[in-house]
């Protein structure tokens, strides 16, 4: 069976009652904030079930669900017919509420699109027409009003859309505080355990060097940049390859205070899977700025295979760069942000910022349609559910992410 989900589909699977049972065993494929979120779901509905989070790392989270932005976005850019619409609105207000309940650090800083053309004027004001269609608070705002919220704004001729829900979070204390939690559930936690194949009723693992096998009743696949290749092994979505890209970040913090709100650009509307170089400013004030150019890191796709031209804008062949070309090719990049600022140069982003460590998206390739997939993927099969593509808006959507596919798929 390979069922893709569709974002306003509500139709329950009749699991014959299976997670009623006693020592219902669930196998959580990958530690990062979605896995370990529906983990927390299902314990907090039904503790007797018996979940096991594999994870092949040291710890949990270290891939994106760290090495992110970090910022809680409001939802304003996303088809809405989408699951990215759908979840990212409500994700943004219960990872609010999970970061109050639980004292992580959080900032509503808020962010403003700035036009620098005509045409990317005409854009930001169908920018403004989705976040209404999808139920998101924006505001225009002439330059005199806009620069009452952000002080270090240049000004431009047009209007500024301001996003008041826009904020951030640390993500590393949230993991932290995350993984404390699963453990307080009863959460099986296994770092170091890398799933290498897959049979009917169990799996095999490799586990510190040891191959070991572990039944299962029901495996969920939340593995991020390897989770095609986990459904590739249930025979499911053999027409999605994965395309992960590498992005980089600046970070460090200006002569003077840096930006309490978040900067964009006006994205290609025509490639919403990049918005472009930007600046965040975290809970603790340092500024990021970036991601740099992303780079393919997986030979599974040629780049030939590109058609589309904001496709290949956006993505490159991974190229074997040393750091100090590295270093120069990102900050000629994210120069790019001193566009939006009074009096900033780009010879302070040299002086006081540093490189970051890469960031990796968890992107897909549709074989078939020969194009990047745009909105998170779930695939069914008979005893396992598959989550592909969650890359941004996923962090900020875990939550949400995990009430769907808890309430609308197990059945608990």
């Amino acid at each position: 069976m390979n069922c893709i989900a569709q974002p306003n589909d509500i139709v329950h699977k009749d699991f014959h009652h299976i997670f009623y049972f006693l020592l219902f065993l669930m196998h959580i494929v990958g530690g990062g904030i979605v896995g370990c979120m529906i983990a927390r779901k299902i314990k907090l509905i039904n503790p007797s079930i018996k979940v096991t989070i594999l994870e092949q790392e040291i710890d949990l989270g270290l891939h994106a669900s760290r090495k992110n932005s970090a910022v809680m976005h409001s939802g304003l850019y996303y088809k809405s017919d989408s699951f990215k619409a759908r979840f990212c609105k409500d994700g943004n207000q219960k990872l609010t509420q999970y970061c109050i309940e639980n004292q992580i650090p959080h900032v509503q800083r808020g962010k403003f699109i700035v036009p620098t053309s005509e045409a990317q004027y005409k854009n930001l004001l169908k920018l403004e027409q989705q976040a209404i269609q999808n139920g998101v608070e924006v505001k225009l705002m002439d330059y005199s009003d806009a620069v009452k919220i952000e002080p270090q704004l240049k000004r431009y001729d047009y209007k500024y859309l301001y996003s008041p829900s826009t904020k951030v979070a640390d993500s590393n204390l949230l993991m932290e505080q995350l993984h404390k939690e699963l453990k307080q559930l009863g959460v099986n936690i296994l770092t170091r355990h890398q799933v290498v194949n897959t049979k009917q009723n169990y799996i095999e693992i490799n586990a510190n060097g040891s191959i070991i096998k572990q039944d299962f009743d029901y495996l969920i696949n939340s593995a991020g940049s390897f989770a095609t290749q986990i459904a590739h092994k249930f025979g499911l979505g053999l027409n999605y390859k994965q395309h992960s890209v590498q992005g980089r970040y600046v970070r460090g913090r200006l002569n003077k205070d840096s930006p309490f709100t978040l900067i964009y650009p006006v994205p290609n509307l025509d490639n919403l899977l990049y918005l472009g170089v930007h600046t965040t400013t975290a809970t603790d004030g340092t500024m990021k700025v970036g991601p740099s150019k992303q780079f393919q890191q997986d030979t599974e796709i040629k780049q030939q295979n590109l058609k589309n031209s904001n496709d290949q804008n956006s993505i490159t062949q991974n190229t074997q760069l040393n750091d100090l070309q590295l270093q120069k090719d990102l900050f000629q990049e994210v120069s790019k942000i001193t566009t939006y600022f009074d009096n900033v140069e780009f010879s302070e982003f040299q002086k006081h910022f540093k490189l970051t460590e890469p960031g990796y998206r968890a992107q897909i390739f549709d074989s078939q349609k020969n194009q990047l997939v745009y909105d998170f993927t779930f695939l069914e099969g008979e005893k396992s559910f598959h989550l592909l593509n969650l890359v941004s808006p996923g962090w900020t959507s875990a939550i949400s992410i995990a009430d769907y596919v808890v309430d609308k798929y197990l059945k608990i």
